[in-house]
């Protein structure tokens, strides 16, 4: 696995092999076996050293990120859940950076290549031969290595896109690496007759009845992320903003501490209740009913 795993032996025992040493990626790819939904090395017990541990109910093992690991059951009730703590490699990161910049308007990520010397570049011929030099020069390669760096640099290092720089990060480490049709259900998509006899035909009418008498909690598979950031509006005002990541989704609010705290419990996992909304602000009551919209949370009565 490319990041953080806790094997979580939840009955029964399991004896693992685990590998003494981190695999390259090359070494990976070349001893994996194909058109298998799940990655699995043809190792042999000479091509690598392993440690044995073996786990029984209630033991948690952590393994690091490219270590590689097998385990076998030792009992007939033998359970063990993954749980693996996802991080993006720099090229996921880069190619973020590079979706940004396609649709910014930025001085720097707009500008394009621009060569003064372009006529004389032709023009200068190999009088021996009669023909011109390679059309591209280590002066050009620079100079539009240049021109991509500092777009990305601005991007990065620029206090007034900071926001922007969260928002690829928000996104990407919220977004679902492995899918399920159906795992996230939006509102409009709901055939439970009980669920919209109790909380209305649309999430206004949910919202609604949660802060009279209910609560709000995450949908199972969904990870959320928060930020706090400056932002820019269109007048040129800094204004601090609560922002909330869900699904590769971002919401934002003006900054306050209810708003914070009610965005700190959703991605704790813990459900937002009446009391929590009492006195919530407009712009955090609609943040809210967008995602109970998108099936992110549901309403519920515990």
């Amino acid at each position: 696995d490319n990041y953080d795993v806790f094997l979580v032996q939840t009955s029964g025992a399991r004896t693992w092999s685990i590998g003494t040493r981190t695999l390259p990626v090359q070494q990976e790819f070349d001893a994996l076996l194909p058109d298998l939904p799940v990655r699995i090395l043809n190792f042999t017990s000479s091509e690598m050293e392993y440690k044995t541990v073996r786990v029984c109910a209630g033991d948690v093992l952590y393994l690091p990120p490219r270590v590689v690991h097998w385990g076998t059951s030792e009992t007939e009730d033998c359970m063990t859940l993954s749980v693996g703590c996802r991080a993006p490699s720099a090229a996921d990161l880069v190619t973020r950076v590079a979706e940004s910049l396609s649709t910014s308007v930025t001085s720097t990520a707009t500008a394009r290549y621009q060569d003064g010397n372009l006529v004389s570049q032709y023009l200068d011929t190999d009088e021996k031969t009669d023909r011109a030099g390679p059309s591209i020069t280590p002066t050009i390669r620079n100079d539009m290595k240049a021109l991509i760096l500092t777009a990305v640099q601005d991007l990065l290092d620029n206090p007034s896109q900071e926001h922007v720089w969260d928002a690829i990060l928000g996104q990407t480490l919220t977004e679902p690496n492995r899918y399920l049709d159906g795992a996230v259900q939006p509102f409009d998509e709901i055939i439970d007759d009980d669920y919209l006899d109790i909380w209305g035909p649309t999430p206004a009418h949910a919202m609604k009845r949660v802060r009279q008498r209910g609560c709000l909690t995450r949908a199972p598979g969904v990870s959320f992320a928060t930020s706090q950031v400056t932002s820019m509006e269109k007048n040129n005002t800094a204004v601090a903003m609560d922002r909330i990541y869900g699904f590769g989704q971002m919401w934002q609010v003006r900054q306050d501490t209810l708003s914070a705290n009610v965005f700190s419990k959703i991605e704790r996992g813990q459900s937002v209740d009446r009391h929590d909304l009492k006195e919530a602000p407009d712009d955090l009551v609609q943040v809210l009913q967008q995602m109970v919209a998108e099936g992110l949370l549901l309403a519920n009565d515990k």
